[in-house]
C-alpha cells in the first residue's frame, strides 16, 4: 500500500511540473473551464499508467520530467498546443466570436496532453525494455520453482 502512494505521489509531482505551461493556454482560451476536465483526464491516465506496471511507471515519470524540462525552451509545446486548438475549432467547437467552446478546449486539453504523454513516455517505453525482460525472467524463475519449465 505504501508503495502505491509513493507511486502517485511520484506522478503528481512530474504532472504537476508539466502544468507550467498551460497558464498560457489559459490566457489562449479565457480562462475557459473545460481545461480542467482535460487535466482531470490526463491526470487519471497517468495515475492508471504508474500503477499498470514498473515499465509504464518508468516511462511516465522519466518521460514526464523530461517533458517538463522542455518547458523552458517551450517551442514543441508552443506549437503542439496551437495545432490542438486549430483542429479542435476546425471541427467545429467554436463560439460564434470564434473561441474555442468548453468541450472544445477540453478535448484539444486531452489532445495536446495526451500526445505530449506520448511523445514523452514512448521512448522511454523503448528504453526500459532491459526491465521487461527482467520481470519476465523473474516470473519464469518463480515458474519453475513450481515445476513447470521454460518454453525453448
Amino acid at each position: 500500500m505504501l508503495e502505491r502512494g509513493k507511486e502517485q505521489l511520484g506522478w503528481a509531482i512530474v504532472f504537476a511540473l508539466n502544468l507550467l505551461f498551460l497558464v498560457w493556454a489559459w490566457m489562449w482560451t479565457d480562462l475557459n473551464r473545460g481545461i480542467y476536465g482535460g487535466v482531470a483526464i490526463l491526470w487519471a491516465v497517468g495515475a492508471i499508467g504508474v500503477s499498470a506496471s514498473r515499465r509504464f511507471r518508468f516511462a511516465l515519470l522519466t518521460g514526464g520530467l523530461l517533458t517538463a524540462l522542455m518547458q523552458f525552451a517551450p517551442i514543441v509545446h508552443y506549437y503542439g498546443c496551437l495545432y490542438a486548438m486549430l483542429i479542435v475549432g476546425n471541427l467545429g467547437f467554436k463560439d460564434a466570436q470564434g473561441s474555442l467552446t468548453s468541450l472544445g478546449c477540453l478535448l484539444s486539453t486531452v489532445a495536446f496532453g495526451g500526445g505530449m504523454m506520448l511523445f514523452g513516455a514512448a521512448p522511454m517505453l523503448l528504453l526500459s525494455t532491459p526491465l521487461r525482460l527482467q520481470d519476465d525472467r523473474a516470473e519464469w524463475q518463480l515458474l519453475n520453482t513450481k515445476g513447470e519449465s521454460q518454453p525453448h
